[in-house]
């Protein structure tokens, strides 16, 4: 599992060693996501550069706190050319940040299975 993806010990680290909270958290995380993802995609559709910005802020947020660092630093990337009004291949950001996500909602599958073995 790669740390660039799902940093788990930093997570947990986060969370105090509380790895009911860190499920929780993962659960949150992924409901959140796709309501987001969905913003995201109008926000770009639309042209909205504040509503783009703030929306990727807050996913990126949600991802520092799981430590999903690559959805983060994807994220991080939207928000700041969002912001600055910077001409951007958005879609291409939104794809890579599906691919992603991809990944991480993978490697979630694998913690849950883990966890739940004890």
């Amino acid at each position: 599992m790669s740390k660039e993806i799902l940093d788990v010990a930093d997570a947990l680290e986060r969370v105090q060693d509380d790895k009911e909270l860190f499920l929780e958290l993962l659960d949150i995380f992924q409901e959140d996501y796709v309501a987001k993802r969905r913003q995201l995609d109008e926000f770009v559709t639309a042209n909205d550069l504040e509503q783009t910005s703030n929306t990727a802020h807050s996913i990126k947020g949600a991802a520092g706190n799981i430590s999903a660092h690559a959805v983060h630093r994807i994220c991080a990337r939207i928000e700041q050319d969002a912001e600055e009004g910077k001409p951007t291949d958005y879609r291409a950001l939104l794809k890579e940040l599906d691919e992603q996500y991809q990944l991480l909602d993978e490697n979630i599958k694998i913690i849950k299975k883990d966890f739940a073995k004890g």
